[in-house]
């Protein structure tokens, strides 16, 4: 592990513990070692700032003991976060393996989350092209039987047709 008060991972999807506390040292070794994941730490929350500038981190992890000495800067880099995992420790009462527990269930919790979110997406885009490709081939469809279409324009329409099926084979509608 680093020697400096700030180690940044260049690593996207780590975790960033935010923490005075010389338990960061062992709670972050222990992250490491039982999540397996890559894991930085900061002393201020000026160092955490410049490190999430620098840095997109999947979870910052949060010693509330540090939350309470410097609330002003505490909520600077709170406001500033917009996709990261906020955990909250109490390094100074709650135990490494207990912290590394809460991090943990917090993980696996914003996953869970992710993929609901992502398949809700997916479902949506899907549903979105489904309407819009059935309304193409039914005026596709529509056109052909429209009387006196120039044969040129029956071919195209027949391409746009054709087209349709195969898209529509594709994503399975």
């Amino acid at each position: 592990f680093i020697e400096s008060s700030m180690h940044i991972n260049s690593q996207i999807s780590g975790m960033l513990i935010i923490s005075a506390s010389e338990r960061r040292l062992e709670l972050q070794r222990a992250i490491h070692e039982y999540l397996h994941a890559p894991v930085s730490f900061a002393v201020t929350f000026k160092e955490a700032l410049s490190a999430v500038a620098l840095c997109p981190y999947k979870a910052l992890i949060l010693d509330e003991g540090l939350a309470d000495l410097d609330p002003t800067n505490a909520e600077r880099l709170l406001a500033s976060c917009s996709d990261e995992l906020l955990i909250f420790v109490k390094l100074a009462i709650t135990g490494v393996p207990r912290c590394v527990q809460q991090v943990e269930l917090a993980m696996r919790r914003f996953d869970r989350e992710q993929k609901i979110v992502k398949v809700s997406a997916q479902r949506s885009l899907n549903s979105q092209i489904s309407d819009a490709l059935t309304s193409i081939l039914v005026h596709s469809q529509l056109a052909l039987n429209i009387p006196g279409v120039p044969q040129d324009a029956i071919k195209h329409i027949e391409s746009v047709l054709k087209a349709g099926d195969s898209i529509q084979k594709a994503i399975g509608t």
